[in-house]
Formats: C-alpha cells, sequence, structure tokens
C-alpha cells in the first residue's frame, strides 16, 4: 500500500515536471498564439457591440483589454503593429471634434503607442535607435518642415480668403506626423517576424471580409461590410492585401499549401471587386494592377519581362479601346478635366508660396477667390503630389517623394540580399509592390495622407496601412544584420 502511494507521488511530480517543462519550452508559441485568437476575437466582438451601442459591454470589454494592452505592449512591443492595423479596419468608434471631421480610433491608438514608446524610453527600457539612416533623414526632414510649412501658414497670404480654422490646421499636421510615427513604429518596435506576420494577417482578413461585403448581395454582404468602418475600404485596402497575399502565395514556400492558394484568391478577389463591382474607380484597379505586375516580375523575373512586354503592346495596341471602356465612363472624363483645370489653379494660388506652400489645410478656402469653371466654390485637388505642393511646397514635395525612393532602394537591397524563398523575402517583393502602387495611387487621390477636407481623418483608417508596412522593410533589415553578426 505504501509503495504504491509513493508511485502514485512519483508519477504526480513527474506530470507536473512534464507540463512545467512543456510551458517553459513553447511559452512563446503559446503567448503568441493568444495574441493571435485575442486580436481575431477582438476584430469579430467590436463592431457587433458598438453597432449595439451596448456601452456597458463595451467598458467590461475594453478595461481588462487595456490592462492587459498595457502590459502585452511593453513586454512585446511588435504586436503593436496589429492593434493599430485591427483598430484601423475594424474598430468603428470615434470622438467628435467640433467640426466636420472626428479623431477615429486607429489616431488614438497611434497615439497611445507612441506614448508608450516614449515613456519607455524616459524609464530606459527603450532606447532611441536610428535603424535605417537612409529613410530615417527624408522622413524626420519631411516632418519637420511640415511644421515650418504650418507655421508659414500662419502668415494671410490672401486677405479677402476665410480664414482656415486653427483646429483644422493642427488636424492637416497631425496627420502627416502620424504618419511618420506609424511608419517609425512598426520599423522599430517590431523585433520578430511573428508579427509582421500576424500584422498581415490582420490587414489580409479585413480585405477578405470587405471584398465578399460588396460581393455577396442582399443582407449577409451588409452584415460582412458592417464589420469594416468608414474610410477603411479606402485605395490603401485594395493595394496592400491584394499585393501583399499575392507575394505570399507565390514567394514563400514555407507556408502550407492550402495558405498559399487562399492568399493567391485575396488578390483575384481584390481586383474583381476594385475592377468590375466598382468599375469606374480607378483609384481602386490601376495601384492594385500595377502593384501586381510588381510582384509577378519579381517573382519570375524572366517570365515577368515577358509578360510585362505583351501586356504594354497589347495595351497600346487597344488603347483608346481600353479607355473608352474602362477609365473614361461615367463621369470619369469629366473628373479628369475638372482635376486638371483643378491642378493649373492650386499652382497659381500656391505660386505666391512655393518653396514653403500655404500650411497644412490651407488652400480650401482660397480656392473661391479663383473660379473654377466659372463657379465660385471650395475644391481640392484629389491628387497627393498636388495637395503636398500646395500644402508644403516644393521642398516638402521633394522630401516627400525623396522618402519614398530610399523606401523602393531598401527594399531592393533586401529583395537582392535574401535568397531563400520564404516569409520575409515575399515581405519585401510585396512592398515593393505595394510602394510602387502607392505613388500611383497618390497620384489619383490624398490616399497616403488624407487631406483633412477631402478623405479626411477617416481615411487615416486606410493610409495608415502603406506607413506600417514599409516600415517592416527596416525591422527585416535588422532581423538579417543581426544574424550576420
Amino acid at each position: 500500500m505504501y509503495q504504491r502511494i509513493e508511485r502514485t507521488k512519483l508519477f504526480g511530480n513527474q506530470l507536473r515536471q512534464f507540463w512545467s517543462d512543456l510551458l517553459i519550452q513553447y511559452r512563446g508559441f503559446f503567448v503568441r498564439s493568444f495574441f493571435t485568437v485575442a486580436v481575431v476575437v477582438m476584430s469579430i466582438a467590436v463592431p457587433y457591440l458598438l453597432s449595439n451601442n451596448n456601452q456597458l459591454a463595451i467598458v467590461f470589454l475594453f478595461l481588462p483589454v487595456l490592462l492587459i494592452g498595457f502590459n502585452s505592449i511593453t513586454q512585446w512591443s511588435g504586436l503593436g503593429m496589429s492593434v493599430i492595423l485591427a483598430s484601423a479596419l475594424f474598430l468603428g468608434f470615434e470622438i467628435g471634434t467640433g467640426t466636420d471631421s472626428a479623431i477615429n480610433a486607429a489616431m488614438l491608438v497611434l497615439v497611445g503607442m507612441v506614448g508608450l514608446w516614449v515613456l519607455r524610453i524616459v524609464g530606459n527600457d527603450a532606447q532611441i535607435k536610428i535603424l535605417n539612416i537612409e529613410t530615417f533623414v527624408p522622413l524626420s526632414l519631411f516632418v519637420v518642415f511640415t511644421f515650418v510649412s504650418f507655421l508659414a501658414g500662419q502668415i494671410t497670404w490672401y486677405t479677402f480668403a476665410e480664414e482656415t480654422s486653427i483646429a483644422a490646421q493642427i488636424g492637416g499636421l497631425g496627420v502627416f506626423v502620424l504618419s511618420a510615427f506609424a511608419f517609425w513604429m512598426s520599423a522599430n518596435q517590431v523585433d520578430d517576424p511573428f508579427w509582421l506576420k500576424m500584422g498581415l494577417t490582420v490587414l489580409i482578413v479585413a480585405g477578405v471580409i470587405y471584398f465578399f461585403s460588396r460581393i455577396i448581395p442582399g443582407d449577409p454582404g451588409r452584415i460582412l461590410g458592417n464589420f469594416i468602418p468608414r474610410g477603411a475600404s479606402g485605395s490603401m485596402l485594395f493595394l496592400w492585401s491584394g499585393c501583399m497575399a499575392l507575394a505570399q502565395g507565390l514567394l514563400n514556400k514555407k507556408m502550407h499549401m492550402f495558405w498559399r492558394v487562399v492568399c493567391l484568391i485575396v488578390p483575384v478577389l481584390a481586383f474583381y471587386v476594385a475592377f468590375f463591382i466598382l468599375r469606374g474607380w480607378v483609384s481602386g484597379y490601376l495601384p492594385l494592377l500595377a502593384a501586381m505586375g510588381i510582384v509577378l516580375w519579381l517573382a519570375f523575373p524572366k517570365a515577368g519581362v515577358f509578360l510585362g512586354i505583351g501586356a504594354v503592346g497589347a495595351g497600346a495596341f487597344q488603347l483608346q479601346s481600353i479607355l473608352n471602356t474602362y477609365v473614361f465612363i461615367g463621369d470619369n472624363s469629366y473628373s479628369l478635366g475638372t482635376r486638371l483645370d483643378a491642378w493649373e489653379i492650386l499652382g497659381e494660388i500656391t505660386s505666391i508660396s512655393p518653396l514653403f506652400g500655404l500650411g497644412p489645410a490651407n488652400y480650401y478656402n482660397i480656392t473661391p477667390l479663383f473660379p473654377i469653371r466659372g463657379y465660385a466654390v471650395q475644391f481640392n485637388s484629389h491628387s497627393q503630389y498636388v495637395d503636398l505642393y500646395a500644402q508644403t511646397g516644393i521642398i516638402g514635395l521633394i522630401l516627400f517623394l525623396w522618402f519614398f525612393w530610399r523606401v523602393l532602394k531598401l527594399g531592393w537591397g533586401l529583395n537582392m540580399q535574401i535568397s531563400e524563398d520564404n516569409f520575409e523575402r515575399a515581405y519585401v517583393v510585396g512592398v515593393l509592390g505595394g510602394t510602387v502602387g502607392t505613388l500611383i495611387s497618390a497620384g489619383l487621390g490624398d490616399w497616403v495622407i488624407p487631406f483633412v477636407y477631402n478623405i479626411g481623418f477617416s481615411g487615416f483608417r486606410s493610409s495608415v496601412i502603406c506607413w506600417l508596412f514599409m516600415g517592416g522593410l527596416v525591422a527585416i533589415k535588422q532581423f538579417y544584420k543581426a544574424e550576420s553578426e
């Protein structure tokens, strides 16, 4: 009897030791799995709670989340990328400002992340590191110069123009600054490829939900659409979910074949919705098409050259037919004409301060002094480049383009450096395609840095995507630098 009891105790001790060793050995896996499930559950639960105005449920939901999130993000800083994306793409919560623009969850979460980052630096839990000088310098100068333009905007350039409120100017400046900090957050805080995978999962899930909401008719489609808040379904969602998924499906040979096939379906859905269901919305399909072409070319260089030549040849041969059928439809022809007129007028307006611009948000109230097609109305440029010139001058525009050139150069170098077909190379190729597509999208609207009086704060839900994923290139650069050392 005594020996039986001893054997039972010994077996119990061995069992406890086994589970203890298992938890220690796979602690990272369990923690990461928990946060992956938590993000997905939050993404599903929060829209329903908000849509039903269940305030008590929201309080009970967010109190533990905030407590756990504060502790988790201080320990796993890379989680911040996924949290920002989830808040941007799924959380419809907004705080009114007394103006037409409301501060959305993505902006609030990003400000909170930056605050935590600063607190960690002050508390010596983190250090200020310039991880990639090539991208840091132009982006930093760009941010500094937006403040210079903000100060220039306090000058009364046109006496008879309606004065732009200081709230609108600060809001416009804030979008510039937050966009840069989104890049720096993912560049500095993501310390493991897992966090990039997690962020990419959030993006693709949001994209798939939205695409099916447009494809599926009736109430089921509308229910799915409720998951994606206003502003999140902009050009960047189509572009980045499509090209990043395509790159993973083509190049990530370490991914299970089932998920690779799923990834290959995502860009098909994105293109179908943008090209056919939203036919006529050039900002939806043209940047995506260009990004997909870049991804295919980098994934299959030899075949890509022939495909590119064939596509250009066919496009040139059928150019007029393509323009008439898919570009100049609906009011697109009229829209293009008015945009060209607007760009010419804005060039004239900004000629009074071509180097520094008129300051964030300021040109909008000046436009009625310069009638467009005989109408003295307020209008915007519908072009990121013209917007940047009007708000920050030629210097700000040059700094913006310099930064994007550095991002492309960084991505190209990493593509040459990473020889293995894994997640990291697929990520780099996807970002290269996405960055090219972003530059095209910028020519079609203020999709990259939303203008306060056009796409507005709600557009930040979509624009933050490109800044976060471009910042991931710097993180990948550090992964491979650490391995080589």
